[in-house]
Order: C-alpha cells, then sequence, then structure tokens
C-alpha cells in the first residue's frame, strides 16, 4: 500500500513549509513543499488540510490504496473521497493517520488591512483568456492571481523572466493587482507531461493556493477565462480546470468559468482593438524569447493574425510562422472555430516561397 507521510507542517505569516515522505510513484521520495505569499496573511487549519492534500493526495493515489499521514486531522474526507471518485484512474482507497504533532504557527504581526476595493479575481495566466477577460472586466478593477514557481509550466520566473517583464510593463501600464504565490509544488512531482497534473490536481491546487490571498483581499468570486474549445473538449485532457469540473473545486470563494461562449481566435480579434492585446503571452515554452516559435499557441495565433488580418509583431510574434494543424481533440475544435470565424486567406508567405521555386526552375506539380 503507498502513503504519504506530511512529518510536520509550519506556517510562517507570509506562507507554508510541509515536510514529507512518500513511496508514491509520481512524487518525490522526500522533500518539503514551499508556499509563499506576496504579503502577510492569515493560513487557516482548513487550508492547511486542503492545501497539502491537493498537492499531494490526487497524484499519490494513481498507485492505489493510499495512507495518508499528517500533524491534522483530516475534516474534510468526504470531499476528498468524492473529489478521487470522479476519476476513474484514481483510487477511492483512503486511510489517514494523525501524526502526534501539530502544524506549527510562528510569530508574525499580520497587515492591518490588505482588503482591496473589488470582490472579483481572475486566475490570471497572461494568455488570450486571461487578458480577454480582464479587458471585458476592466470597470471592475478585478484582483489577478497567478502561481508560479520551478517548472510550473511557463510560469518558471527563474528559468525565463521574460513574462514577469510583460506583467510588470501590464500592471504599470494599466494599473491592475497581479498577486502571485510562489511554490515549488511543480518539483515535487517525478511528471514530465504537465496534461497529468492538469488532469488530476491543477484546477484544484490553483484553487485551494490562492485561496487564503482571496479571504484575505475580500475576493468572493474566482474567474477561470476558459474559450468555447475548451468548453467543449470531453477528452482526458486538463479535466480539473475544465469548465465542467470547477463547480467540483469550490470550499469559500466561488470558483466558476467566464466567457466560455467566445472562441478563441474571437477572443484574439476583439483583444487586438484594445491596449491589452500588447501584453499577451501564450508561448508553452519558457526561452530567451517571448515566443519560441515552435509550440502550438505560438503557431495558432501566428495563423489568427494571418487570418484576421492583424500584426503579430505588435506582440513580437513572428507573423511568418507556419501552421501546423493539431490533431489532439482540444486543437481540432481550434481548427472549427477558426474556420468558421475566418476562413484561411491566402498564404503571402508560401506565394513568395513558390514564385522563388519557380525563378529557380523549379516544377510545381
Amino acid at each position: 500500500m503507498g502513503f504519504v507521510d506530511i512529518q510536520s507542517v509550519s506556517i510562517h505569516d507570509r506562507g507554508l513549509r510541509a515536510a514529507f515522505v512518500s513511496n508514491a510513484s509520481l512524487l518525490e521520495a522526500k522533500g518539503e513543499l514551499r508556499i509563499d505569499y506576496p504579503f502577510a496573511l492569515r493560513i487557516s487549519d482548513d487550508d492547511v488540510e486542503q492545501i497539502v492534500l491537493s498537492t499531494f493526495l490526487p497524484l499519490a493515489s494513481v498507485d492505489g490504496p493510499i495512507v495518508m499521514r499528517a500533524p491534522f486531522d483530516l475534516v474534510r474526507g468526504a470531499y476528498w473521497r468524492a473529489y478521487l471518485a470522479r476519476f476513474a484512474e484514481l483510487s477511492q482507497s483512503l486511510s489517514f493517520e494523525r501524526r502526534a504533532n501539530n502544524v506549527e504557527r510562528g510569530e508574525g504581526a499580520l497587515l492591518e488591512t490588505v482588503r482591496g476595493t473589488s470582490n472579483v479575481g481572475i486566475l490570471f495566466g497572461g494568455g488570450v483568456e486571461s487578458l480577454f477577460g480582464l479587458f471585458k472586466l476592466a470597470s471592475l478593477n478585478p484582483h489577478l492571481f497567478a502561481v508560479v514557481g520551478p517548472g510550473f509550466m511557463n510560469n518558471d520566473h527563474a528559468r525565463s523572466s521574460i513574462k514577469e517583464e510583460v506583467e510588470a510593463r501590464l500592471q504599470a501600464d494599466m494599473g491592475v493587482r497581479l498577486h502571485r504565490v510562489e511554490t515549488n509544488a511543480r518539483r515535487l512531482w517525478i511528471v514530465s507531461d504537465d496534461a497529468v497534473p492538469n488532469k488530476l490536481c491543477t484546477g484544484l491546487l490553483f484553487y485551494f493556493y490562492m485561496r487564503p490571498m482571496m479571504a484575505a483581499l475580500g475576493v468572493e468570486l474566482l474567474l477561470k477565462v476558459s474559450e468555447f474549445e475548451e468548453a467543449q473538449n470531453f477528452s482526458d485532457y486538463d479535466q480539473s480546470i475544465n469548465p465542467r469540473f470547477l463547480s467540483h473545486i469550490s470550499d469559500g470563494p466561488v470558483f466558476v468559468p467566464f466567457l466560455n461562449a467566445y472562441s478563441k481566435i474571437q477572443m484574439f480579434e476583439e483583444l487586438s482593438r484594445t491596449p491589452y492585446f500588447d501584453y499577451v503571452y501564450s508561448c508553452l515554452n519558457n526561452t530567451d524569447k517571448r515566443w519560441c516559435g515552435r509550440c502550438s499557441k505560438c503557431r495558432r495565433l501566428a495563423e489568427y493574425g494571418r487570418r484576421l488580418g492583424i500584426d503579430t509583431g505588435r506582440i513580437g510574434l513572428d507573423p511568418s510562422i507556419e501552421y501546423v494543424k493539431e490533431t489532439s481533440p482540444i486543437g481540432r475544435n481550434y481548427a472549427a472555430a477558426m474556420d468558421r470565424v475566418a476562413p484561411r486567406r491566402p498564404n503571402h508567405h508560401s506565394a513568395v516561397r513558390l514564385v522563388a521555386k519557380l525563378l529557380r526552375g523549379g516544377g510545381v506539380m
């Protein structure tokens, strides 16, 4: 039987540490979960339980029956068994053992007030969807929330600071507020493909990691901007952050999808007519450039620009990047929506290459 042993949990006024050992195949054998917040806040006992279990329990349950040991009581057992039951590949056999030592709380004075003027938050990734949601809700001054850290999708600022620089300009120019949770959680998972945690626990992790910040700021509604293609996606991909699953990840401020009647190309077109367009960053890879030019997002956004007559050089994206039609279920949805909204225009760059070939004496089949 597999186990995850949370040996100690310590809380300070800006974060949490949880030392663990485990024999689960998708987790490191031992390590320490670290979470840091941008300001002093209160982390409740319930926050501790939900943060720790969202980090370790779903991925550990891939191997079969699991024993969790932790220095706190399992209060949300029914919630977690119901969550595990939503995934056929996860074991619903959860045993919980209470360790003798308790959660340690360091002394630290909370800020007198950190509450803002808005009770609305947006889960912010910096791409087309997030910025489109910000544009639509700008009058409400929404808080923006992001999870960053080593190996964390394209939010690894140590590997590449470009996204952080783009977001800094967004905040300075547009007067928005971006609150980042910094964590090493992604480094504790022995998983090379982000699709695995995205399916099983990423939405859960986003929500529970941010919940103490949302409480401190008075946020009552957290929105994940989800384009139509994601709402259409009924495959096994990214289930825990798919609009169909968000209603099951709500145990505090309401967490719901937003604007999922818009296809991504529609969002792109409308966003291009606003000042928010200049801050789009959707590349799947952290590199020394804003866009890698090879991933599906780079290729798709360049194709959007060609079909809509929008110069993607405005966001630093080479407009000549070749589009490769995606074969995944969600990729097919993107292609279909693209054809409905903006049928393929003649490719100027392809025409230039054809003329150059003819001038060199090449034949045409």
